[in-house]
């Protein structure tokens, strides 16, 4: 569809072309015309006088003049001599530049082409080496080596973003490894400080009960307690029992609010 915007001759040929596709006959051409326009265009060919119209040459002639700002200019060939390859680009992004560029030139002469594309490439860069070795005399040898050598630099390239995606990801499990060990080792020692916290304050009751009891084994041996009595193991007495003894409260109580004992 045409809105009077892109390249008017391209959309007429387009037409033409269609029309021969299918069989038509040139004097039916006037009919289906008007079904491929749209916007501006559409409302031009409204405003037309149909009954004057003999022909599509014509029709042609006045959809030409009607839209003519919008023809595409047709830059000259020696406009191709001007396509450069830069430093750091491509060959592959290069002969697409060139070959959108080689479009829009009026002629299409082999000869200059070429010349514009041995001048066009990097002098620095690798393909120009191999050219140098052996100057291609047509455009066929000339793409056919400029294909060769895009297939290979394609392969390099996906070798090294295969290596870099590689590379990323023994990275990233190193460092993952690395966290997870120092991660459990501190949490180790976490829990590590923390049971000796806790365990700390029942060891020194403990401790001090066996201390106290081993101190107390005399006593006990000359005072044996009848079966049923009394007995503290921290006081090493007969006045209470050990559960019932209010200093190792107070001690434990002690502890846990000291933070010893959790």
């Amino acid at each position: 569809m045409y809105d009077g915007s892109r390249d008017l001759v391209d959309h007429l040929e387009n037409f033409k072309a269609h029309m021969t596709v299918y069989g038509f006959p040139r004097e039916v051409d006037c009919r289906p015309f008007p079904l491929t326009l749209k916007g501006i265009a559409r409302g031009w060919f409204g405003t037309l006088r149909l009954s004057l119209i003999k022909s599509f040459e014509e029709l042609a002639k006045m959809f030409l003049t009607q839209f003519m700002a919008s023809k595409r200019c047709r830059r000259p060939t020696a406009y191709l001599l001007t396509i450069k390859q830069w430093e750091e680009e491509s060959l592959k992004a290069y002969l697409t530049i060139f070959n959108k560029e080689r479009l829009t030139t009026d002629d299409q002469d082999e000869k200059i082409m070429l010349a514009a594309l041995l001048g066009g490439i990097w002098p620095r860069g690798p393909f120009m080496t191999t050219l140098a070795r052996r100057t291609p005399l047509t455009l066929r040898k000339f793409m056919d080596r400029a294909n060769d050598f895009v297939n290979v630099e394609d392969m390099l390239q996906a070798l090294l973003e295969l290596r870099k995606r590689e590379m990323k990801f023994e990275v990233k499990n190193s460092s993952s490894v690395r966290d997870k060990k120092g991660g459990t080792g501190h949490q180790d020692g976490r829990q590590e400080r923390h049971s000796t916290q806790q365990d700390q304050g029942p060891r020194l009751i403990q401790n001090n009960l066996n201390v106290q009891e081993k101190e107390g084994t005399s006593r006990k041996e000359a005072h044996p307690s009848r079966r049923g009595q009394h007995f503290c193991r921290y006081h090493q007495s007969d006045t209470h029992w050990t559960k019932d003894c209010t200093t190792i409260k107070k001690k434990v109580t002690e502890l846990v609010e000291s933070g010893k004992l959790k």
